[in-house]
């Protein structure tokens, strides 16, 4: 990712979804950035136990979706209905666009999805905007909003936490109108 940002040469904003959300508060934290925008991101280490790891209904679903391999790898269940609901809000995906979801789940290393929500990313030394979209819920009873806590914790003003947000909002009928937010949010 380093030689990317010097190939650049320019400061750039930096997008990071799911687990490459993780990916992109690291790269942030070391190096320098116009702006942050993590989309239904993985959490930090400091966000994930404080607000994940303790719902035992959420670990359940997704040890249920993601199936251990002999070799080492994880796949994800190709049940549509458990895609459907982990993935996307309910009415909002295609017929097409599920199934080739569907189909272009590959394998993730074990370790990869064991180790992400354990990178621990230090808030001080991101030092650029951040804006923080993602779906209500996913955290635990006592804490109910996983992207909620992620926003605080990066001392991120601007935010958009809804229901109305899935993980894969960029795949969804109404796409637009989230990439319209974030293009609001960029250039004003």
């Amino acid at each position: 990712m380093e030689d990317c940002l010097q190939a650049i040469g320019v400061e750039v904003i930096l997008v990071g979804h799911s687990m490459g959300g993780i990916v992109s508060q690291k790269v942030a934290e070391q190096n320098r950035i116009k702006s942050l925008i993590l989309l239904d991101s993985a959490p930090c280490r400091e966000i994930t136990e404080t607000y994940f790891q303790s719902n035992p209904k959420i670990n359940q679903m997704l040890q249920d979706l993601f199936k251990h391999q002999p070799d080492g790898t994880v796949v994800m269940g190709r049940e549509e209905e458990k895609i459907k609901k982990i993935l996307f809000e309910k009415d909002k995906v295609s017929e097409e666009i599920l199934a080739q979801t569907i189909a272009y789940l590959g394998s993730e290393s074990a370790h990869v999805i064991k180790t992400h929500p354990f990178l621990s990313v230090d808030p001080k030394k991101i030092n650029c905007p951040v804006y923080v979209m993602g779906r209500t819920g996913f955290g635990n009873e006592k804490n109910p909003n996983l992207w909620h806590a992620l926003a605080d914790y990066y001392n991120a003003d601007d935010r958009c936490i809804s229901g109305d947000i899935s993980h894969c909002m960029i795949m969804e009928n109404d796409w637009q109108e989230h990439a319209g937010l974030v293009e609001k949010w960029c250039f004003g």
